[in-house]
């Protein structure tokens, strides 16, 4: 092996028992929707129009799905390319399969681990790895992330980022 990504797009069979079906079983055998959870797709059509999209998810439609805690500025890089990947695996199975295809991407923003979101490691002008941590003005352990305030030395942080730390 050459190139893990390489190996993995084209399918080398020594990386199946790591990563179990390759990328073009994806569409072998495709899933068919066996219903949405009216719940799920509520909550989905509000935060669209929330967002101002005006997209109607069709009954039959099937979804890729993916999702990451939260992270400081998003969090590592690969939690965006995640979120890519869905968009353009739901786009290639649609196109492949002629049906609708929708990609989620969800932040498990009930995450209660502060110490492993806290910090955001980014590379300088210097070309060196500096470490941001947030440090908020409450208590952060045990608190879901989605209710703690960006507070304390965020504007800080932010300048930081913006100056090339």
């Amino acid at each position: 092996m050459a190139n893990l990504a390489t190996d993995y797009m084209q399918g080398a069979d020594q990386l199946a028992p790591f990563y179990g079906p390759m990328s073009d079983s994806f569409l072998a055998a495709p899933s068919v929707c066996t219903g949405w959870d009216n719940e799920f797709l509520e909550a989905l059509k509000a935060y669209q129009i929330e967002l101002g999209l005006d997209r109607t998810i069709p009954p039959e439609a099937t979804v890729v799905i993916t999702g990451q805690q939260p992270g400081l500025f998003t969090g590592p890089l690969y939690s965006i390319y995640k979120a890519i990947t869905a968009i353009k695996l739901a786009a290639h199975v649609e196109e492949k399969t002629g049906s609708p295809c929708v990609p989620v991407f969800w932040v498990g923003s009930d995450d209660h681990d502060f110490e492993e979101v806290r910090a955001a490691h980014v590379l300088s002008k210097k070309h060196t790895v500096q470490v941001l941590n947030f440090e908020p003005e409450g208590d952060a352990q045990n608190v879901p992330m989605y209710q703690l305030p960006l507070e304390g030395n965020i504007d800080l942080l932010i300048k930081e980022l913006a100056q090339g730390v």
